[in-house]
């Protein structure tokens, strides 16, 4: 069962003891992301997280990969729309090791400018990266049509042509605004040491308060479409629907309604397209939750000469949900949830990401017996009220390939 405290400086920490286990994970998330930065600031947040692996007073960028190396654990980080997180994973014997590291890392951190001139060329590189995946340009655009003008819309990575405005003077600016005692979360599960909060404690006494905490008005979704032409061998198309935000009390029912719909290998979507048809290889859909908002999004890629044949199967999957889904069907949906949801919190960190995201949203925290009854509790009025909610919406399309506008503008009539 999870546990909230706080520490002497105010830091929130949720903390879930599990039996039975050897491990240690602990997160720090906070509330710095690509939604509160201005436009002068576009990437900040996550050039930040790299920097904080660069090297600190006491520990250089070796040495910082080394030390969690050299347990068997496993440390990372990744930057998201609504918060940064910095995550670890150890036996207990050396969770001190894993809290002094971290802790040094989001306080001390040097931010040298040869450091930044050089990881500027590394996220220039990743963002090259994903622009060579049709997947990824399709999702990330889904975002821009989606959110219009909204920071929802902004990429987490930034513009390559701009990241070079990214000063020092810029990140230490930011991290003085966002990484500070209100906008940061600590969550922790597995076996926890008994002197767990005597070292967050002395750990974190150095971290900085203050600080801006931004609310920013929930984004309206827009329908419309855009596309990126590429020479490629498939199309990739990406079609969606205005959704819910993370905390909202029908989240378990879109959960349900996505794996019945393109979820699972046994879905309609997979079904029909690849099973039935051999349209595809890959298929999906995919509800996205942010703490003001969310979308509902199918993605799928093929080759050229199926398009309309696959967008009009994906219609008809669409047309056909609100009579889908019967009372055999949802039981079913049910149990596969729960056995997914309880297989998915087994193990430390994931129940440590569990509760840190739900922390740092500001939403309400459950226990894996709430979850369950939470599921158990969705009825057919619920999924038909869902999937009418998502049918009313605008459609936003997205494309990737050897396309022209007109033949864009062809799938998107499909739709509307």
């Amino acid at each position: 069962m999870f546990e909230v405290r706080q520490l002497d400086n105010g830091i929130r920490v949720v903390c879930n003891q599990v039996d039975g286990v050897r491990s240690f994970a602990i997160g720090i998330y906070v509330k710095a992301c690509s939604n509160f930065e201005r436009d002068c600031e576009i990437g900040v947040s996550h050039l930040i997280e790299h920097m904080m692996f660069k090297g600190t007073e006491r520990h250089g960028a070796k040495q910082i990969a080394e030390i969690i190396d050299n347990t068997g654990g496993v440390m990372n980080a990744f930057t998201a729309k609504d918060c940064t997180a910095y995550y670890a994973r150890v036996l207990t014997e050396h969770a001190p090791i894993a809290i002094d590291l971290l802790s040094d890392m989001l306080i001390n951190s040097r931010f040298l400018e040869e450091d930044i001139a050089k990881e500027l060329q590394v996220v220039k590189e990743e963002i090259a990266m994903y622009e060579d995946s049709p997947e990824d340009v399709a999702f990330e655009l889904f975002q821009k049509v989606a959110y219009g003008d909204h920071p929802l819309a902004y990429p987490v990575l930034g513009y390559a042509d701009a990241l070079d405005q990214l000063s020092r003077e810029v990140i230490l600016q930011y991290l003085d605004r966002f990484y500070t005692v209100e906008n940061t979360v600590i969550s922790v599960a597995g076996n926890l040491p008994d002197d767990l909060f005597d070292m967050l404690n002395n750990a974190f006494a150095d971290y900085r308060k203050g600080g801006t905490t931004v609310k920013l008005n929930a984004p309206v979704f827009k329908g419309g479409y855009q596309f990126v032409r590429k020479e490629i061998e498939q199309n990739h198309i990406c079609v969606g629907f205005d959704g819910i935000n993370f905390g909202h009390k029908d989240y378990y029912c879109y959960l349900l309604i996505s794996n019945l719909f393109g979820g699972t290998a046994s879905s309609m979507l997979f079904q029909k397209i690849r099973e039935s048809e051999g349209l595809a290889y890959s298929i999906y859909s995919h509800p996205t939750f942010f703490k003001d908002a969310g979308h509902f999004s199918i993605y799928t890629s093929y080759r050229p000469q199926n398009q309309m044949q696959v967008a009009k199967g994906i219609r008809s999957c669409i047309d056909a949900l609100p009579n889908y889904i019967d009372e055999a069907m949802l039981s079913k949906a049910k149990m596969q949830l729960k056995g997914s949801y309880v297989l998915g919190l087994e193990s430390s960190t994931a129940l440590m990401s569990s509760l840190g995201k739900r922390s740092i949203y500001g939403t309400e925290l459950y226990s894996i017996d709430q979850i369950m009854d939470k599921i158990d509790a969705i009825g057919s009025d619920d999924v038909k009220h869902c999937i009418a909610r998502l049918l009313k919406s605008e459609i936003a399309l997205t494309m990737v390939g050897d396309l022209s506008e007109d033949e864009v503008k062809a799938v998107y009539r499909v739709f509307q």
